[in-house]
Formats: C-alpha cells, structure tokens, sequence
C-alpha cells in the first residue's frame, strides 16, 4: 500500500491529483488506507478518473496485484448526473453506489453528521 500511497502523492504534487477538501477550509484527502482496503478521493471529473485508472494499473503492474473490481465501488456527489457516473462506471469498470454502508461494523457517513449518528 506504501507504493500506492507514493504513486498518489506523485500525482498529486504534480499538480494532477485533484484531492477532495473535508469542509470548506478544511484539508485536503487524497487517500485512505484500512487493512487490505483503501478509499481514494478526487474530484468527478473523466480526467481524475482516468488517473486513477492509471494509478492502480501501475500500481498493480509493479506488484504483480490486480484490484478486485466486483468489491469495487465508487461513490460520486450527489450533483453528479447518473449519465456522468455511467461514463466513470465505463472507464474504471466499478460499480457506483449512493451509500457506502459501514466498514467492521463501523458506518461511513455521507453528507452532515447529524446528533443522532
């Protein structure tokens, strides 16, 4: 996973990497990593997802590793139009999804969190 996370942080210091910003003037995430699992952040557009494309091939050139695509997904804005999100679906070959459902038991939350979570 460290070279996934270098390859990464090469685009993103190249200035290619779009990273996603937590709240308006919070920090930017590029990546997470979970045990065997990680989450990547860019912004919706064809080229990050392209890149990204790139990234994991290469990644997964260099290992010798292949991604599994069937427990792949992606989760784009809700602004996102459903024609856009097919056109990343073509491209990376996820699934895209509205919910990430929880991770060991833990949730992902998308939008505000509210009290009650």
């Amino acid at each position: 996973m460290e070279k996934l996370a270098l390859l990464i942080q090469e685009k993103f210091h190249n200035d290619q990497w779009q990273s996603v910003r937590i709240s308006k003037n919070g920090p930017q995430v590029s990546h997470l990593f979970f045990t065997n699992d990680c989450l990547l952040f860019t912004g919706a557009k064809i080229s990050q997802v392209r890149l990204v494309q790139q990234v994991l091939d290469d990644f997964c050139k260099a290992l010798g590793v292949r991604v599994r695509i069937h427990k792949s997904r992606f989760m784009a804005s809700r602004n996102i139009s459903m024609i856009k999100n097919d056109e990343f679906t073509s491209i990376i070959g996820f699934n895209h999804t509205i919910k990430l459902d929880k991770y060991h038991g833990f949730p992902f939350f998308s939008g505000r969190v509210k009290k009650s979570d």
